[in-house]
């Protein structure tokens, strides 16, 4: 069994991004997101599974290291395998860094509550597609707490075929 899959439920799946084009994610934001990471674990005895990406960077990885190290965390640190695909199986909730669409959607795939953690910046396509996932019900705005709320998948499958036979 690996590391992932040995933290005691509930798991709380965290992933984190980084400074793009549109957003920012600096000492300060990592500071802050790992305060309220903490935070949560305490408050529903969870676990936290945590995986960044290389644009979160080494100091801010460091930063969320000693930020959580009283915590039962996994930090993925970079080394070995990214448990990336672990963490959204086995998560019971996920929070994800806004910056991301990929990471966002993918969450969103699992059927698992999901939290869009908001840093600063953005940009009106990315609070389009915010918006989008929100008002359908798969997603959230992280504002404070991590309350299960029932979701279902995210499955486009279905209208690509559509739009896929509409044109052959």
């Amino acid at each position: 069994m690996s590391r992932i899959g040995e933290q005691p439920r509930p798991r709380i799946g965290v992933l984190i991004g980084g400074g793009n084009a549109a957003y920012r994610f600096a000492a300060d934001d990592a500071h802050m997101l790992a305060a309220e990471l903490a935070c949560n674990a305490a408050a529903s005895g969870a676990s936290l599974l945590v995986t960044t990406s290389r644009r979160t960077g080494t100091e801010n990885l460091e930063i969320l290291r000693a930020a959580l190290a009283d915590t039962r965390t996994f930090l993925w640190d970079g080394t070995g395998d990214n448990p990336y695909y672990g963490i959204l199986g086995l998560a019971d909730v996920l929070v994800v860094t806004a910056d991301s669409v990929n990471m966002i959607t993918e969450a969103c795939a699992t059927g698992r509550p999901v939290y869009i953690y908001g840093l600063p910046g953005g940009s009106e396509k990315f609070a389009r597609f915010h918006e989008a996932l929100t008002l359908r019900g798969y997603a959230q705005f992280y504002q404070g707490s991590l309350e299960s709320f029932a979701t279902d998948h995210l499955n486009e499958m279905p209208r690509i075929v559509r739009a896929v036979r509409q044109i052959a």
